[in-house]
């Protein structure tokens, strides 16, 4: 998938998976029904930091980075929104981090 766009699902489930490349892959979360990725390499411009991996049949939108950008400059309530979600993943992903060894191998 190209770095350009941000892809919001309509339907279906994916993965996002770090270091599917080696073997300490990692799932950190699985996405479904109106959850969105790629924003990150919309707003630094840096690769997708994980792998996205398909779990059903899905249907993608897809919003270029000039309309993604064109977007949080003309909506403030996306601009915060987005903010929100990035917070609430920072929060999840710290959580995640925190638990013990044995219990993430678990989850």
């Amino acid at each position: 998938m190209p770095y350009d766009c941000l892809y919001l699902i309509f339907e279906g489930r994916v993965s996002l998976i770090t270091g599917a490349e080696t073997d300490r892959q990692k799932v950190l979360e699985c996405i479904g029904k109106n959850k969105f990725f790629g924003e990150l390499a919309l707003i630094d411009g840096k690769h997708h930091p994980y792998t996205v991996k398909v779990e059903s049949d899905v249907m993608i939108y897809m919003l270029k980075a000039d309309d993604f950008s064109r977007l949080l400059k003309n909506s403030p309530v996306v601009s915060l929104n987005l903010c929100k979600v990035l917070i609430q993943r920072i929060r999840d992903y710290q959580g995640l981090l925190m638990r013990p060894k044995i219990e993430r191998m678990q989850v």
